[in-house]
């Protein structure tokens, strides 16, 4: 406008389109699922704090406050938490391949003992089903076991299908306890140890 803000908004092109504007907005918020998405993008994979996110705004010369941009987020993960049983169930479709792998990354823990929080080293579980066109993170709390047999034996407890994995023994203990579960170890993995010896072996 000519105060140099930028505003959106949805304006239909026939005089008999009837669609409310405004109509792609998340309920409870006034942000679209792509805005939000990236906030949290920004915030979660990014890592980068709301208070740097609301720098961001400004230069955008939008006005919004931190606890607004919180709660948008608090709004988007309890309607993607409707989603979860949807995608483990595709994920999960039977007689198909699932590629799994497991990383660890640095979490900051609070509790009782440790008011202010302490970063432990926790795993996150990465399950690809190509078929289905579905990527799923797994991640367990668990104080003790986050890389153990445990996680991602209840998580496919229902699964009859093959999986891919590296030489890890919690897959290999897991498909050795189900017959209708195959295990093939994955190439990528292997490759990985002849480049690295070919590289440093001369």
């Amino acid at each position: 406008d000519q105060y140099g803000k930028r505003h959106d908004f949805y304006m239909p092109v026939k005089p008999d389109d009837d669609r409310v504007p405004y109509g792609n907005v998340v309920t409870g918020t006034h942000g679209t699922p792509e805005y939000i998405a990236s906030l949290a993008t920004d915030r979660y994979q990014m890592h980068l704090p709301v208070s740097r996110q609301m720098i961001r705004i400004a230069n955008e010369k939008m006005s919004m406050c931190e606890q607004t941009v919180t709660n948008w987020l608090e709004k988007g993960a309890e309607l993607l938490q409707n989603l979860l049983p949807s995608m483990k169930k595709l994920l999960l479709k039977a007689k198909t391949i699932l590629h799994i792998d497991e990383t660890w990354c640095r979490v900051k823990i609070k509790s009782k003992n440790i008011p202010n929080g302490k970063y432990f080293k926790k795993y996150v579980w990465v399950l690809v089903n190509k078929l289905t066109g579905i990527v799923y993170f797994l991640y367990d709390n668990d104080e003790s076991d986050s890389r153990g047999t445990r996680p991602i034996s209840s998580f496919l407890e229902s699964f009859a299908g093959g999986i891919q994995t590296d030489a890890y023994v919690v897959y290999k203990f897991f498909t050795g306890q189900r017959d209708e579960n195959t295990h093939a170890l994955c190439w990528a993995h292997v490759r990985s140890k002849f480049f690295q010896a070919a590289k440093y072996g001369n």
